[in-house]
């Protein structure tokens, strides 16, 4: 595996990535430890970025985008 630093986190030293089920996944930078899934309003969840302390959500189908405060989370 390689891996290449391209800047700081947006939240907290954590890498979010989506499913396609509708749900959102952390990933902590530091410990490796993986905590979801967070359901989502969107389905099929395709990006996510980050930005001003949000997390910003688009569907596949580019219809949808939802903005999520990563604090109010809590994994079912």
């Amino acid at each position: 595996m390689r891996r290449t630093k391209v800047g700081p986190t947006p939240n907290d030293g954590a890498v979010w990535f989506p499913v396609k089920a509708g749900s959102l996944y952390r990933l902590d930078q530091r410990t490796d430890a993986v905590t979801g899934p967070f359901a989502l309003t969107a389905g099929n969840p395709f990006v996510v970025s980050g930005y001003d302390n949000r997390l910003w959500i688009a569907d596949f189908g580019g219809t949808d985008t939802i903005v999520v405060d990563p604090t109010r989370l809590s994994s079912r």
